[in-house]
């Protein structure tokens, strides 16, 4: 789906269905509830921070291979105090 923004730039927005159980329903809509959110509006939001913690774990994982390379410990990452 497109839409054109108030400065004439073609903004892309894609469509998602998906059916969730009756439990997950009633549990999205008491967080919509209390989060003063849409149900669009807590669903991508969801998504972004679950998308954010997949990227996080990545670049964590490729961080540990890097020091692991270059010889470095947990310690000398972390510190003395982890």
């Amino acid at each position: 789906m497109t839409k054109l923004d108030s400065v004439g730039i073609l903004i892309y927005m894609n469509r998602l269905i998906i059916d969730i159980p009756d439990e997950m329903d009633a549990e999205l809509r008491k967080f919509c509830e209390s989060e003063h959110l849409s149900p669009q509006e807590a669903v991508q939001e969801i998504l972004r921070r679950r998308l954010a913690v997949r990227q996080f774990d990545e670049l964590a994982q490729q961080t540990e291979v890097f020091a692991k390379n270059a010889g470095l410990s947990e310690e000398d990452i972390l510190g003395d105090d982890s």
